[in-house]
C-alpha cells in the first residue's frame, strides 16, 4: 500500500509539473502575441501547477503593465523576489519593479528600487536614463544632471544621447528653471508616442516593441477557454 501511494504521489507531482510548464509555454505564446489578458490566465495556471521557471512571474508582472494593472503588476514583481530566483534575475524583476513605481508616480520610491536593479546588475544602464526622468518630475536640478551625466558615460551610444546632451545644456543654465514639457517622461504610457522608447520593460523574451495590447478588453470567462486550447 505504501509503495502504491508513493508511486501515486510521484506521478502525481510528474503530471502537475508537466502541466506547468505546458500553461507557461503558453502563457509565453500569448505574451510573444501581447494578447496579455490570456498570458495573465495561461500564467496564474502556471503558478497554481506548482512552475518553477524564474521567468514566470516576472512575465506575469509584465502582462499586468501591458493592461494598465500597475497594482497588480507591483504586487507580482515582489512575489517573484520573494521567491528563490537565480541571482541574474533580480536586477531585472527590480528594473521592472522600479518603473512600474514610476508609472504609479511613486517616484521617491521608483528611484530606490531603481538602485536595488543596479546593484544586483549594473549593465540596466537605462535606469540612469529613468532616474533622472524621475527627478527631473520632482524638479531636483542637481540629480536630474548627475544622473544623466552617468548615463552618457556609462552608455555613451544609448538612443538618448543626444536628448539628454540638449536637455542637459538647458539644465545647467543659470537662469534654468523648471517648465513644463522639457523632457517627455518615457514612463507616461498616455503620452509617450515617440519611436525611441519602444520597450521600457526589461523583456527577456526579446523586445516586444509596441506594447500595447491585442486583447485589453475585460476578460471573461469564455475569453479564456482559448488557454486550453
Amino acid at each position: 500500500m505504501k509503495k502504491e501511494r508513493r508511486a501515486f504521489l510521484f506521478f502525481l507531482c510528474v503530471f502537475l509539473m508537466s502541466a506547468g510548464e505546458d500553461f507557461f509555454e503558453k502563457g509565453l505564446d500569448f505574451y510573444k502575441q501581447k494578447r496579455f489578458l490570456l498570458a495573465i490566465g495561461a500564467f496564474k495556471n502556471a503558478v497554481e501547477m506548482g512552475n518553477k521557471d524564474p521567468r514566470l512571474f516576472l512575465l506575469l508582472g509584465n502582462s499586468y503593465v501591458g493592461i494598465d494593472d500597475y497594482d497588480k503588476a507591483i504586487e507580482t514583481y515582489q512575489k517573484g523576489l520573494q521567491g528563490a530566483l537565480p541571482m541574474a534575475y533580480y536586477g531585472v524583476y527590480y528594473f521592472n519593479l522600479a518603473y512600474t513605481y514610476g508609472l504609479k508616480k511613486l517616484y521617491p520610491q521608483a528611484i530606490t528600487t531603481f538602485d536595488q536593479a543596479l546593484a544586483y546588475d549594473t549593465n540596466l544602464t537605462y535606469a540612469y536614463w529613468y532616474k533622472g526622468m524621475l527627478y527631473y518630475k520632482l524638479r531636483d536640478k542637481t540629480n536630474t544632471i548627475r544622473e544623466w551625466e552617468t548615463y552618457l558615460t556609462v552608455n555613451p551610444t544609448g538612443p538618448q544621447n543626444e536628448n539628454i546632451r540638449r536637455a542637459l545644456e538647458l539644465l545647467r543654465d543659470p537662469n534654468f528653471t523648471f517648465p513644463d514639457g522639457l523632457v517627455q517622461n518615457p514612463m507616461d504610457r498616455s503620452t509617450n508616442t515617440e519611436p525611441t522608447v519602444t520597450e521600457p520593460l526589461v523583456d527577456i523574451t526579446g523586445a516586444l516593441g509596441d506594447y500595447k495590447p491585442e486583447d485589453k478588453e475585460k476578460a471573461e470567462d469564455t475569453s479564456l477557454e482559448e488557454i486550453e486550447k
